[in-house]
């Protein structure tokens, strides 16, 4: 605060970002005083990093309801991050009664907004009719929507229902391109599947290079069944 003021500027911290803003901006190190005036100005992203602090007892006595009316303050403004912790609570109930229907609309929102983390709540939703009714086309939809995004469970997930034809019409080579870019990124589930198909080569050609690497990387993570397939081929 007093470097921000030698520049004749006043500074205002969230927990993610340093902003300049206008001279009547409050300067304080006692945290009640920060959260009231967070809470008079009303800074979405901000209420969302509150909640997210009691959430886990960051710097604050642990509190799911405290945390629970954060995340309910920046659903309410619009803030997308807040929306899918506000749908998170809703459904696990964690500092608020179950409500998942409810959820599934903040998951919604949120998802709309273009967020990953939503787009792939939102298909686990509507994969197994959590508070919606159950849609696999829907599901693909928003599993393929948050993979391009670069999520990575979403990835394996669109992978999943290429494989099975669930939602869209099957498609083994895309399932494998798929799984492939989940694995690359580190998805266990992934990397274990890969290194299964093609040691048995019952679903696709088999490949023991492929199988070694993908076993590999899954024993690494501690993986007991790829550990015991990796086993296998150094026997064989």
């Amino acid at each position: 605060a007093a470097e921000y003021r030698a520049r004749g500027k006043s500074g205002f911290v969230t927990t993610t970002t340093h902003m300049f803003i206008e001279a009547d901006t409050l300067l304080t190190d006692d945290a009640d005083t920060i959260i009231r005036e967070l809470k008079e100005k009303g800074y979405a992203m901000a209420f969302n990093n509150i909640g997210i602090l009691y959430q886990n007892g960051w710097g604050t006595a642990k509190d799911d309801a405290v945390a629970f009316n954060w995340f309910a303050q920046a659903a309410m403004k619009g803030d997308a991050n807040g929306q899918n912790n506000f749908a998170m609570c809703l459904q696990q109930g964690w500092g608020t009664p179950i409500d998942l229907e409810r959820g599934f609309r903040a998951f919604r929102l949120a998802a709309e907004q273009g967020l990953p983390e939503a787009m792939d709540n939102l298909a686990y939703c509507y994969l197994n009719g959590i508070g919606t009714a159950v849609n696999n086309q829907q599901a693909f939809h928003w599993y393929i929507k948050a993979a391009e995004k670069g999520h990575v469970l979403s990835m394996h997930n669109t992978g999943a229902l290429y494989y099975s034809g669930a939602g869209v019409g099957k498609d083994v080579k895309k399932a494998l391109e798929w799984y492939s870019k989940a694995a690359e990124k580190g998805n266990l589930d992934s990397q274990c599947l890969l290194g299964a198909l093609y040691l048995s080569g019952e679903v696709v050609p088999q490949n023991f290079q492929l199988a070694f690497k993908w076993n590999s990387k899954a024993a690494e993570q501690g993986n007991v069944t790829a550990q015991y397939f990796l086993g296998t081929m150094y026997f064989e």
